[in-house]
């Protein structure tokens, strides 16, 4: 596995964040709307959700934001690798700084959803990771899916 340099909770970070997540995506204009607001991204970050960048050479090559849900659960809200750097552990980097944070801040549990048709490859690590799947839906005639895990907590409870 290559080496990344991971920058958590660095809200500076959320401008270039939000323009990787802009080229990894391509979203519409109501994706746009919905899903890459810097206000949002920072609201999340401030109520005891995570920004996780990941840098190689001074370049963010990924992010994740999560965000606090019910009690005791983060949930992976958005995610993305940059192109050119997929398939190089770079995600599971970032998965595993996520699983650290929330074990030592006392959550119990990571939620994330997501769809085999659009994202294949987060669909598989989550199969392989421990993720137990707890929902489906049908959103624009394709499946979305809701994944789970449990994880150890080391922090205050």
């Amino acid at each position: 596995m290559q080496h990344y340099d991971l920058r958590l909770n660095i809200e500076s970070d959320l401008s270039d964040a939000l323009i990787l997540a802009k080229e990894v995506f391509e979203p519409s204009e109501k994706e746009l709307a919905e899903y890459h607001q810097e206000a949002h991204w920072r609201e999340k970050m401030r109520h005891g959700g995570l920004l996780v960048t990941a840098w190689k050479n001074g370049t963010m090559i990924g992010f994740v934001i999560c965000d606090h849900r019910e009690e005791r659960t983060l949930h992976v809200w958005n995610a993305g690798v940059h192109h050119p750097h997929r398939g190089r552990g770079v995600w599971s980097t970032m998965y595993a700084a996520i699983e650290n944070f929330a074990s030592r801040a006392g959550y119990d549990r990571i939620t994330l959803n997501t769809s085999r048709e659009r994202f294949p490859n987060m669909y598989a690590f989550v199969k392989n990771h421990g993720f137990q799947e707890y929902r489906t839906e049908t959103q624009n005639e394709k499946e979305k899916s809701y994944w789970g895990k449990m994880i150890s907590t080391t922090g205050m409870q």
